[in-house]
């Protein structure tokens, strides 16, 4: 028994101790109240480093639209570019938690494992933060101004906004127009070819040379179209496909023509069989996409698939 005893009481001890702390930290966020902590506009934001432990990042504006800084700019997803901005401009803290320097590797806002990002407008530092790890309560997060040593609870779960890997701060969209614009797609493979074409407000199929044109299941088409329209990738190739990219072996190429007689090609890899993640690029592209399977099968449709 007694043997049984000192676990519980030990325990009852940690158990203890972890609601002190909740309850400590419920009265600090609960007292003094600051919105826009940063004092920020993101209407005036250009540019966006951000520095993490394991790589760093440069966000910046250019011509309307956001890109990835790297030795050659890729665009930026601009939804998550948008988080970013807004989650900084309504960044709510409470009062001060710890001026204890020491203590900062304990809320992980010190120079080695916090977040640094800094936000410019106009070649001007607008403000820098240090982002920290989450709070017990999984609904604050600890932060720090840059240069100070007052640790602040700021209010939600900040940390994941800045803490992304760097294909996920990547545009994933592959077709950007919307579907009224698409004319044609033309499904090429190693033996065969055959395309969907808009006709008014039908549309036709027919087999290379597109002689003979019958009219498609419309229900069926559309399918294919909203999902060719918008088209985003699932994921970017990463450490894990190295050796399963060879695009001298096409499975088939997805040919879409817009109404203004432009057209883009997306060529997908040749894999396995049973291989969930499939490979394409556009054909003046040099980024390679990763589509799963569930989008796969239904981009790479058989003629017999349209027909009524």
């Amino acid at each position: 028994m007694k043997r049984l005893a000192i676990p519980a009481v030990i325990l009852l001890i940690v158990v203890a101790a972890w609601l002190i702390q909740r309850s400590h930290e419920a009265r600090q966020t609960a007292g003094r109240t600051v919105e826009n902590f940063l004092g920020i506009d993101p209407a005036q934001i250009d540019k966006v480093e951000i520095f993490a432990p394991s790589d760093t990042f440069c966000l910046f504006l250019e011509g309307g639209r956001w890109y990835l800084d790297n030795a050659t700019p890729r665009k930026a997803d601009s939804l998550v570019v948008a988080n970013v901005l807004t989650t900084a401009s309504t960044l709510r803290v409470g009062d001060i938690i710890s001026e204890n320097p020491e203590k900062q590797t304990e809320f992980q806002v010190d120079d080695a494992s916090g977040i640094l990002v800094n936000f410019y407008g106009d070649q001007k530092l607008l403000n820098a933060v240090i982002i920290g790890k989450p709070a017990s309560d999984y609904a604050h997060t600890y932060i720090r101004l840059r240069g100070e040593n007052g640790v602040y609870s700021a209010s939600g779960m900040v940390t994941y906004t800045f803490s992304r890997q760097r294909t996920q701060w990547l545009d994933k969209t592959i077709f950007p127009f919307d579907t009224s614009r698409i004319a044609a797609i033309d499904f090429i493979y190693p033996d065969k070819e055959f395309r969907i074409e808009r006709a008014d407000s039908i549309w036709l199929v027919s087999k290379s040379p597109h002689q003979d044109k019958i009219q498609a299941d419309s229900a069926k088409a559309r399918v294919v179209i909203n999902l060719s329209g918008g088209l985003r990738a699932n994921d970017f190739v990463n450490a894990t496909d190295s050796g399963k990219v060879d695009f001298s072996n096409i499975a088939f190429t997805l040919k879409a023509t817009l109404t203004d007689g432009t057209s883009q090609s997306l060529a997908f890899a040749r894999v396995a069989e049973d291989a969930h993640r499939h490979y394409c690029r556009l054909d003046q592209g040099t980024d390679v996409y990763v589509i799963y399977s569930s989008v796969y099968d239904v981009l790479a449709a058989e003629f017999s698939s349209f027909l009524p």
